[in-house]
């Protein structure tokens, strides 16, 4: 999935720094948004037709830009997409919702072919540390921009061509349940794995009514990303690893000196350093071979699933996630998702 983010400006940035977001390449234009709703876009075109009447390169690209671009609506199909990406002859078309948010960005290549690949998201849990808000709603079906959580995940996965999906529920589940019920509205297929208990980030999954024939992608239910699944899936079907973990860089900086000492001697001091790690990002590929050997229901972690892999001697690849990422889990996590993805007003 392209990562439009990086090609955001706002109708206030100079036509330099609109030329900045075009040259980043991908998508041959900028996107022009205010508090989350696209309100233009500006190619090369745009701003030499700008510059040609007078306009200086350090006015706003409110000046330049296309008010009225071609857009697909969220409320659409992917086959109404792909035939204005046809009879527009372009490349890349915006997704907004009925307000005018700006949802994401598809091309031909994502929003097209159907995948074999199924997709599991994990939407059972209590969500305990984002209470009181989930006292009521379950952490999936928390809205961003007005949008559940759970609905922007299905609609990143439709757009990259997975359209089997299954939701592995639990806490509030007829909430999930009575919203998106067979899916049909978002051109999926939508099956509801019940856990008589909470099973895990992995016990779920002995619940699918059969073993796929494909790699089966596997996330938490709440993780907000621009990664493309669909190169994932393809990059682990190539590797024949038993499982791929996506994986995020992260940064830690002690706030100390920290001293490199052989016995009584000072070898070294470095003060503050920054000390990085791979994180796990809660996005997992698995091969059928690995859904064979599940055990049957009862608790497991991903994690612990992982690392038996690994003490078996399978191989178990990473997948950097360099794209936009969140996992809401918390109550500043999602305070920042609704800066960052969100509209005014969201609570």
């Amino acid at each position: 999935m392209i990562d439009w983010r990086r090609f955001c400006v706002s109708p206030e940035a100079s036509l330099i720094d609109a030329l900045l977001a075009i040259d980043r390449g991908a998508l041959g234009f900028a996107l022009v948004v205010h508090h989350g709703t696209l309100v233009g876009l500006a190619t090369d075109g745009d701003i030499r037709r700008a510059l040609i009447r007078g306009v200086t390169t350090s006015a706003p690209i409110r000046l330049a830009m296309n008010e009225q671009p071609v857009v697909g609506r969220a409320s659409e199909r992917p086959a109404q997409w792909r035939r204005k990406l046809h009879e527009r002859r372009i490349r890349h078309l915006p997704i907004v919702d009925e307000t005018g948010q700006l949802l994401r960005v598809v091309n031909t290549g994502n929003c097209s072919q159907p995948r074999d690949n199924w997709a599991v998201v994990m939407a059972g849990g209590l969500g305990s540390r984002l209470r009181p808000i989930t006292e009521h709603v379950p952490k999936p079906m928390i809205e961003i921009g007005g949008t559940p959580i759970l609905e922007t995940i299905l609609r990143t996965l439709t757009s990259c061509g997975i359209t089997r999906v299954f939701f592995a529920v639990n806490y509030r589940a007829d909430m999930i349940v009575d919203y998106f019920g067979d899916g049909d509205r978002w051109d999926a297929h939508i099956e509801y794995l019940r856990e008589p208990k909470r099973m895990g980030t992995a016990g779920a999954l002995s619940l699918l009514p059969q073993i796929p024939e494909a790699p089966l992608l596997v996330m938490n239910g709440d993780i907000l990303t621009g990664l493309d699944h669909g190169e994932l899936l393809d990059a682990h079907s190539g590797s024949g690893a038993a499982a791929t973990v996506c994986v995020r860089e992260h940064a830690t900086q002690i706030p100390y000196g920290v001293v490199d000492a052989n016995g009584a001697d000072l070898l070294a001091i470095t003060e503050k350093p920054v000390v990085t790690h791979l994180t796990s990002a809660g996005v997992y590929a698995l091969s059928v071979e690995t859904l064979r050997d599940l055990p049957a229901g009862g608790r497991l972690d991903m994690p612990a699933l992982v690392q038996t892999l690994v003490e078996h001697g399978r191989r178990v690849r990473v997948h950097r996630i360099d794209e936009y990422w969140i996992d809401v889990g918390r109550i500043d996590d999602l305070e920042r998702a609704r800066r960052e993805l969100g509209k005014p007003g969201d609570e």
